[in-house]
């Protein structure tokens, strides 16, 4: 009896330890550590918007920093506009999920980005503020999030999101298992329609490091497009903390600090 006493409590500790490891805020911080495989980088990126026939294209370069922080790992990033000359310089600066800042070189000011203004897309792009952890891999492990449904291949994930001042209502992702990415996100708004649809293609690995040569975002309400092309990247580039301030993000060059 004592035998069968022990393999019960031994059947039910692996079967907690299963729960634990497949639940969504679990696969979610594993999906996030997955993308900090570095400590710095420079990522370059061609920027398509597709809209009323017409194409626009922007290039642009990513500065991302991971540190350590009350044992968790996170990530502050600059996004910055190179070109075209009428957008060139303008800069978003993200320092977590609420704290956020824009640089708008025609108004030649630095402004918070908070409340509804979380809810705006950055320039004429498909891509709104609050969208932009998802673009630079800081994908928090959601007390919200749960898994909808998997297979052999994947996992796929629902956040529900509690910002009034965002318009989604819940996300739902494509997680791959084996390499452990996030290949697609589906965005619904309060109503519940599926409103924008993200896709990565192309997934390609630089030693140890990964990511997807191209992003497509799809509004479906407005049908229009905005793609990222991976262009180039670099590593361990001579940036500190200090390079991730509001007063840096003004000035015409990013100077490395």
């Amino acid at each position: 009896m004592k035998k069968v006493v022990i393999l019960m409590i031994l059947v039910l500790s692996m079967l907690s330890i299963n729960i634990f490891a497949d639940s969504a805020k679990d696969i979610l911080k594993q999906l996030s550590d997955s993308m900090k495989t570095f400590k710095t980088a420079k990522q370059s990126y061609e920027l398509i918007v597709e809209k009323n026939g017409n194409k626009s294209i922007k290039e642009l370069d990513i500065y991302v920093l991971i540190y350590e922080e009350n044992g968790e790992t996170k990530n502050k990033t600059i996004l910055r506009i190179n070109s075209p000359v009428d957008v060139r310089n303008t800069t978003v600066l993200n320092l977590s999920e609420d704290e956020q800042y824009v640089y708008l070189p025609a108004l030649r000011k630095v402004k918070r980005i908070s409340g509804s203004s979380k809810d705006e897309n950055f320039l004429d792009t498909d891509i709104k503020y609050s969208d932009m952890n998802l673009i630079t891999g800081d994908i928090e492990d959601d007390e919200n999030s749960k898994i909808i449904s998997e297979d052999e291949n994947n996992w796929k994930i629902q956040i529900t999101n509690d910002d009034e001042n965002v318009d989604y209502s819940r996300v739902e992702m494509i997680i791959l298992k084996k390499e452990m990415m996030l290949e697609q996100a589906y965005f619904y708004n309060k109503k519940g329609e599926l409103i924008k649809i993200m896709k990565s293609q192309d997934l390609i690995k630089e030693g140890k490091n990964k990511f997807w040569k191209k992003i497509e975002i799809q509004n479906i309400q407005n049908d229009t497009k905005t793609i990222m092309n991976y262009l180039e990247a670099e590593y361990d580039i001579p940036i500190t903390d200090r390079f991730f301030n509001k007063l840096n993000i003004s000035n015409p060059i990013l100077v490395y600090r």
